[in-house]
C-alpha cells in the first residue's frame, strides 16, 4: 500500500487539516499526528511502533539543536 491508495477525497482531507494548522500556527505536533495515523492506518503498522519512531526522531532533534 501507498499513498496513491488513499481515495482523493481522504487525501484532500488530510492535506487540508496539516494546511490549516500550520497556517493556524497551532502546535506542529497535531499535524504530525494526523500524518503518523495516516502512515499508520494505511500500512497497518503498530501505533506504538510509530511512538517509539516518533521519541526517537524527538531525541535527535533536541541533540541536533544542542550542538547549535
Amino acid at each position: 500500500p501507498n499513498i496513491q491508495d488513499l481515495p482523493p477525497e481522504k487525501k484532500n482531507d488530510i492535506i487540508n487539516q496539516i494546511d490549516n494548522i500550520v497556517r493556524d500556527n497551532q502546535d506542529i505536533e497535531l499535524a504530525l499526528d494526523i500524518g503518523d495515523q495516516t502512515i499508520i492506518d494505511l500500512l497497518c503498522l503498530d501505533s506504538s511502533w510509530c511512538k517509539q519512531c516518533r521519541k526517537i526522531w524527538k531525541k535527535l532533534q533536541h541533540r541536533r539543536l544542542m550542538r547549535g
